[in-house]
């Protein structure tokens, strides 16, 4: 069996009606970076509660909190990457790189193929971990990394187990709850690469527009327009220097991460009829029958 006698239930599924207002338009090209913040003096610590319907007055979600309205605000400022909710926390086996499935076919940000029951249910218990739309940290932007510690490295290999379980080819610490500059990636077939405290110094000025998924955003493709290579610097999860010059689906695999950091998701960067179509697969319905 996949799962012991004692391994916690998936979270219960919450009806959430989003709001027509929910996200604001971000910036329309890669280059750019959106100038409004809302004036909501946020003071998130590393890590953010997961969200449940009772920090949702009406079921509402809302594009962005003030800590001192929730309940858990002194906890929330006070958690480290070793201090993951018991939600977020639900157990999966240590990957190995050579565990990574052949990258035969990817769609968006997510590989496309085949799966067995017991890989199905693993998929979908990784799935259970990762902050889902309309998620109120997906809209926070991350702080620089500091301190590279031994939390770091048990936070990166969460990461990168999260990522691989969930067919994803790339993964963000926002879309887990930790709002800390960092992400995981795979760069080619059979390979993980973390990145920390990335910044991207060099895009071509030729770009190209293709299907974007999330794993956030399960369920849409978008059309995005995005440099075609990329130079991107940063550390590893040791603090050690990297940079990586990608081209095609690696660039833009990073360029979408690198949205996460900044609380950009791909809705915002797609055509007003892309994004319409999008949420309105987002948006739940309620079945009578």
């Amino acid at each position: 069996m996949l799962f012991a006698q004692d391994e916690p239930p998936l979270p219960q599924a919450l009806l959430v009606v989003v709001d027509g207002e929910l996200d604001r338009t971000q910036a329309p090209h890669p280059g750019e970076r959106a100038t409004q913040r809302s004036e909501c003096d946020v003071r998130a610590g590393p890590e953010v509660p997961q969200s449940s319907p009772q920090r949702l007055p009406r079921h509402r979600a809302v594009d962005q909190i003030c800590l001192d309205r929730v309940p858990l605000g002194p906890i929330a400022r006070g958690l480290r990457f070793r201090h993951a909710l018991a939600q977020d926390r639900l157990t999966l086996p240590p990957f190995h790189a050579a565990s990574v499935p052949g990258m035969t076919e990817v769609e968006g940000q997510v590989r496309v193929e085949e799966l067995d029951a017991e890989r199905e249910a693993r998929r979908q218990l990784a799935l259970a971990q990762i902050r889902q739309y309309p998620d109120p940290v997906l809209r926070m932007e991350a702080k620089p990394v500091e301190e590279f510690d031994d939390d770091l490295l048990r936070l990166v290999e969460r990461m990168s187990t999260l990522m691989i379980e969930a067919r994803g080819v790339g993964l963000a610490a926002t879309q887990v709850g930790i709002l800390r500059r960092l992400f995981v990636f795979s760069p080619a077939e059979e390979e993980v690469k973390a990145i920390v405290n990335p910044q991207i110094v060099r895009r071509s000025e030729e770009v190209d527009v293709d299907d974007e998924g999330c794993l956030s955003l399960q369920g849409v493709l978008a059309p995005i327009e995005r440099a075609v290579s990329v130079r991107i610097e940063g550390k590893d999860e040791r603090g050690k220097d990297v940079a990586y010059d990608l081209e095609e689906f690696a660039a833009r695999a990073v360029q979408h991460e690198l949205d996460h950091l900044d609380g950009v998701l791909i809705i915002d960067r797609t055509t007003p009829e892309a994004r319409r179509e999008a949420l309105a697969t987002l948006r739940p319905r309620v079945v009578i029958g």
